[in-house]
């Protein structure tokens, strides 16, 4: 099926200020189809965002274009990009589905082709309108809030300036700084406009800029004890009046300027002796810069997560996919905090890595008993291993769970490590990637992990000599007297991994399992043996900081021939069932040790996780929920 879009574009680069003329109204063919594994969701745009700051992302050059992703030039003839909320027509991503509401970056046009990462899907049965999800509970609701508390810290008394605060900011800005205690004055450009706020919104006083000749002798008589707090959404003369009219310590939040957006003449000069002598705070920000306050950046810390409740009813439609599921067990992998950051390159790539929202319930590998399904392949009480929820119960399709055979001997804990994801991670990268041979010497860094410590444990029954790294005496310890690994050090006790690695592998490296990345790469490539492969596995140094990327020696890589391979278990399904008979027969056998670290309540996962980027955990993390 075919329909015609129509979407506006700018006909060419916009100088000063916009016209209508500058916009075309453009229609072209959209096929509502998506290309299957391309993770595309085709959208009915409701609403979308008008925002003055656009008209920069419309010049042929402004320096706000080089420095944040979201304000890249737009190029004449193509859709324009912009805040929205839409309703899904298509989807080929597991975490939306049609009908879906949604908010996020869509076109100024009647439909969208977005990737999910770029969307975040809304509850239905909210009762605000769709259009607040494009402003106050948006960008402009964001950029208000965090302006105010995070760059200005209001106290009560504060007296605060608004400029354009009949704006989509600024009304905001007033709004809160009254309810924080402040007293605050706005200006607008309409005595219509001074109006509402005063009586509508509750500032405490107002005035329109267009009737004052002097704005800085306009800002004396509403502040004659001092501006405390000055909210920037203008620019030019306004800001330099806010300036001279300032208190000591004073604090400007400098959120837009308007006035020089369409005129640069009009840039701002303010007196850098007040500023300096009165110790006035001028900071620019955009609300991404405060993204924390909703998602994790670096490295997670317990008051990132919050414990939220909700009614469900335990009731499903006849008919559908969907099962009601009560949460037994749930899986904590240091690869869930790429998902919780506002853009990680893996939330593109895995259906299964897409990006976590902020106030959602948390997605991850679980294991959990039925308690309402109409599908013919589950009952109640059936017992299934899949994706569920960080919470007591979930609500998911059948297609994202497996049910589990209940005569099999094992803890259903292994079900999320040893048995799934885990040790298939280890088989796979050991044995499809590394393709061990007998007397070969292997190393792997996070040995006490929940896949390095399987890794291990299989190489030594290939007949390899394994030496792996973990960050305790302790851990190192359980590597060797309880796990069999021939040698094992506590990286946190070396000083040059380099060298450490030479003194435990004096004949080479064949094989690196890498669960690290960073210097630990950049080491073990630099004592590999000719033909030496590596198993990208992870890079948890990586996950909080991407300033420890490695660098290996491209010249070691290339005369040595070594084979650095990134992979993922589930790009090998055609090894899962070699891997379920080899695993069972070793557990079975004794010749592997599974090694589990279980929590118990919901209450704990918070501490459970931020635990794992501590090395807090010994092996496979898990937290219990329920009993079965």
């Amino acid at each position: 099926m075919e329909v015609n879009n129509r979407y506006v574009t700018i006909t060419k680069h916009i100088q000063g200020s916009a016209k209508e003329s500058d916009f075309e109204l453009k229609v072209a063919p959209l096929g509502l189809s998506v290309e299957p594994g391309s993770n595309d969701i085709i959208v009915k745009n409701l609403c979308v965002s008008i925002d003055p700051y656009q008209l920069n992302r419309m010049k042929s050059y402004s320096s706000s274009q080089k420095t944040v992703q979201a304000a890249v030039g737009i190029s004449p003839g193509l859709p324009i990009d912009a805040l929205g909320v839409g309703k899904v027509l298509v989807s080929d991503n597991p975490e939306f589905v049609k009908d879906d509401l949604v908010v996020g970056f869509v076109h100024w046009g009647e439909y969208s082709v977005v990737k999910g990462g770029m969307l975040r899907k809304l509850d239905p049965k909210t009762e605000l309108p769709l259009s607040y999800h494009a402003g106050i509970l948006g960008l402009s609701g964001l950029t208000a809030y965090a302006g105010l508390f995070e760059i200005c810290k209001p106290r009560m008394g504060d007296k605060v300036f608004v400029s354009a605060a009949c704006g989509s900011v600024g009304n905001l800005v007033g709004q809160y700084a009254k309810l924080s205690g402040c007293y605050v004055v706005g200006c607008a450009g309409s005595r219509d406009k001074v109006a509402l706020l005063k009586e509508k919104l509750g500032f405490d006083d107002a005035f329109n800029y267009k009737e004052e000749t002097d704005l800085n002798s306009a800002l004396t008589r509403y502040f004659p004890d001092g501006i405390d707090i000055y909210f920037d959404n203008v620019g030019g003369d306004m800001l330099e009046a806010a300036v001279a009219n300032m208190n000591p310590s004073g604090r400007v939040a400098a959120c837009g300027a308007i006035a020089e957006y369409s005129d640069a003449a009009k840039r701002a000069a303010p007196n850098m002796i007040d500023v300096i002598y009165k110790r006035i705070k001028i900071q620019g920000f955009l609300a991404m810069d405060h993204i924390s306050l909703h998602s994790v950046r670096g490295s997670a810390d317990e008051s990132d997560f919050e414990l939220k409740v909700a009614s469900l009813g335990l009731a499903a439609e006849p008919g559908s996919d969907e099962i009601i599921l009560r949460n037994l067990f749930v899986s904590i992998d240091p690869a869930q905090i790429n998902r919780m950051k506002s853009y990680s390159s893996s939330q593109k790539s895995v259906k299964t890595e897409s990006g976590i929202v902020p106030g959602q319930p948390i997605q991850a590998l679980g294991v959990a008993k039925v308690l309402v399904s109409h599908h013919p392949e589950f009952g109640k009480d059936d017992l299934v291993v899949g994706f569920i929820h960080w919470g007591d119960y979930s609500v998911q399709k059948v297609e994202m769970l497996r049910k589990l055979d209940p005569t099999i001997e094992f803890p259903l804990s292994y079900h999320l490590g040893v048995l799934e994801f885990n040790g298939p991670s280890a088989y796979v990268g050991l044995f499809e990637i590394c393709k061990p041979r007998k007397g070969e010497r292997v190393f792997v860094s996070a040995a006490c992990g929940s896949v390095g410590n399987l890794v291990g444990q299989y190489a030594k029954t290939s007949g390899c000599f394994v030496v792996g790294s973990a960050g305790s005496n302790y851990k190192v310890a359980l590597l060797k007297e309880k796990l069999g690994f021939d040698d094992a050090f506590n990286y946190k006790e070396e000083t040059d991994f380099k060298s450490t690695l030479q003194r435990y592998f004096p004949d080479g490296i064949d094989i690196y399992f890498d669960n690290v990345g960073a210097e630990m790469l950049e080491a073990a490539v630099a004592n590999m043996n000719k033909l030496g492969r590596v198993a990208a596995c992870g890079v948890i140094a990586e996950y909080t900081d991407g300033g420890k990327r490695a660098a290996p020696s491209m010249i070691d890589i290339i005369y040595k021939r070594i084979k650095i391979h990134g992979f993922i278990a589930t790009d090998h399904s055609n090894l899962l069932s070699d891997f379920m008979t080899t695993t069972i027969d070793y557990i079975r056998s004794g010749k592997i040790k599974v090694l589990e670290d279980i929590s118990v309540g919901l209450e704990t996962i918070p501490a459970a996780f931020t635990g794992l980027f501590h090395g807090h955990n010994v092996g496979k993390k898990i937290v219990k929920i329920a009993d079965e």
